[in-house]
Parts: C-alpha cells; structure tokens; sequence
C-alpha cells in the first residue's frame, strides 16, 4: 500500500496527499484573467502559501532555479520542504516549475502573466477553529525559533508558573518564545495560556491548542526526548531532522526525512497528528521495525525494512535502531 501510494503522490502531486481537506489549486485556464484560488491560501508541507494566478514577480529573474517538470501543487510541495524556497512559479503546462529564495509578496513588481501560477510562503494569522492551521510551522515575529501546531490537541507536562491571559493563540507562543525552560504552550479558546517546561504524553482534547518548541537536528546523532528537556517535534518539513536520531522510553530511532524504504506493511494505516506520534504507535507494536509518515497526517507500521530506499517527498521515516535491511 505504501509503495502505491508513494508512487500516487509522485505522479499526481505531493500536495494533494497533504492536503486532503482543502481544495485543489484552481487558477482558471490559462488565458484568464483569474481564477478560483487567485488571492487564496493554500497549505502545503506544514506552510501556508498565498497564490497568485497568472502572475510572476518580476524583481531579479536571474533568481529563479528550474526544479523539474512538476504540477502546480507539487511544485509547492517541493518548496515547503526547501529550506530556502519563498516563492514558486508553474506553467500551466506542468513543464516547468521554478523556485526563487528572494521573492515575496513585497520586495517586487507583480505583474499578470496569463501562463503562470506563482505562490508565495507566508504567515498566515493561526486558525485552530477551523483545523487549517494545524499541523503547519509558526515562528513569532522577530524569532528565529519554530514551533509546531496541533490543533484540539495537548500534551501532559509540567507547568510554568500561572496561566496567563493572551488575546491571540500567537501572543501565547510569544510568551514561550521569551521563558527560559518553555518547551510547549496550551492555549484554550477562553484566551488562557499554560507555558510548560515538559512534555509527556498528548491526546486529543477540543479546545485546546498547542506549539510545541521545534528543536532542530544536527544531523550527527542529535537526541530528542519524548519528556524531557530539549523536547520538540521531530522535524522534516524543513528537512532539518535528517539523519537525525530520535529517542522514546522504548527505543532508539534513525530518522530519515522526505525518504522511505520498501517492507511489508503491518495492517492498515493509522491516523497520526505528528511524525512522533507514528513512532509511538512502532514502540507499542512488538513487531513494527520501520514506520513512514505522511504529511497528510497517516502512519504506516512495517513489519521489515527492505533494499536501499528511495527519497520519496512527504513521507517521514523512522527505523528502529539495529534493524538491518532484508
């Protein structure tokens, strides 16, 4: 299953996986003037992307680097998991997709061009009323650092001092984003906010909102926690957890990011709201050797670990440690 759908998402594009709950990208025909998704966002890789159709950003062409031949929707795709992508350009052809590390919404000349479809990435203000926001990477403004949202979610964990009163769910990662010892926040609709310094097991709770600190791999053997300081979401939207390893109560993990391998599939898919919380469903499997999670948010338990494997975009894996290939 896991291979056909693989192969699904590499033909038809990987933002249609991940964004099973949102319409396509609908820019008109070519020769129009506009169309349905113009001046709409749209969510891919854990990023909200403003689209524009028929339009290109004319500051600096020089800037643009051809991708490949891909479709609008994996175009994007390709750019939420660079690191350096801000803007992609597609044909409406499929033939060509561009990515540009410099343009945006407001550094240039944007002009109507009927054969072109151009997104930008953006950040879009966090809804968790309507799940749009969860799932997705937030930074607070004049931060580098990044937190992931989980809508209708929480974890367990031990609290920071008093909740405090904050108007937004943003002004809530704020205040983690300037305590010292903050891992997490909860937010709740009645506009309290819980910093925490721990982070424990989560389960699903409506009404409540959470960022949990992302805490960026170094790619030589970082440990992440499940509870304990320097906890974060492993994170593979931006490619950063690569080569990583994970660490749970039951077992030691190699993470490998936008990549899979080949194996025989452990019964049916699972929902799972993060890449974590696939790997907490291999722990508690006697014979789950492998799992791959899709940024659509679906979890896959392997029973082995087959061949080389294949880069394989927005598809997370973990291999449990000391498993060798068949």
């Amino acid at each position: 299953m896991v291979q056909i759908l693989a192969r699904i998402a590499a033909l038809m594009g990987l933002a249609a996986l991940a964004s099973a709950q949102q319409a396509s990208i609908d820019c008109g025909r070519q020769n129009d003037l506009t169309g349905p998704s113009d001046n709409t966002v749209y969510l891919s890789g854990g990023y909200s992307f403003a689209i524009r159709c028929h339009t290109l950003q004319l500051n600096n062409h020089n800037d643009w680097t051809f991708v490949g031949r891909l479709g609008v929707e994996a175009c994007v795709a390709a750019c939420a998991t660079s690191s350096t992508c801000l803007n992609s350009v597609s044909t409406y052809d499929g033939l060509y997709c561009y990515h540009s590390a410099t343009k945006t919404l407001s550094n240039g000349v944007i002009e109507k061009r009927h054969p072109y479809i151009s997104t930008f990435k953006i950040k879009a203000p966090l809804n968790c009323k309507d799940k749009s926001s969860s799932g997705t990477i937030f930074t607070p403004e004049g931060s580098s650092q990044k937190y992931q949202i989980l809508c209708d979610y929480q974890f367990g964990g031990n609290t920071l001092g008093a909740s405090k009163r904050a108007e937004t769910f943003e002004q809530c990662v704020g205040f983690c984003d300037t305590t010292a010892g903050c891992v997490d926040v909860v937010y709740s609709d009645a506009k309290y906010c819980w910093l925490k310094s721990s982070k424990t097991n989560g389960y699903a709770s409506g009404g409540w909102w959470t960022a949990v600190k992302v805490v960026d791999g170094t790619g030589s053997g970082s440990t992440n926690t499940g509870s304990t300081t320097g906890v974060g979401a492993v994170n593979c939207f931006d490619n950063s957890a690569d080569n990583t390893v994970f660490t749970t109560p039951l077992g030691t993990y190699d993470i490998r990011c936008n990549f899979q391998y080949d194996g025989d599939v452990l019964g049916a898919s699972k929902r799972a709201e993060t890449f974590e919380q696939c790997v907490d469903f291999c722990d508690s499997d006697a014979g789950c050797v492998d799992v791959v999670w899709s940024n659509a948010k679906y979890c896959w338990l392997k029973s082995s670990k087959k061949g080389n494997g294949y880069i394989s975009g927005g598809w997370f894996t973990a291999v449990k440690r000391t498993v060798a290939a068949n």
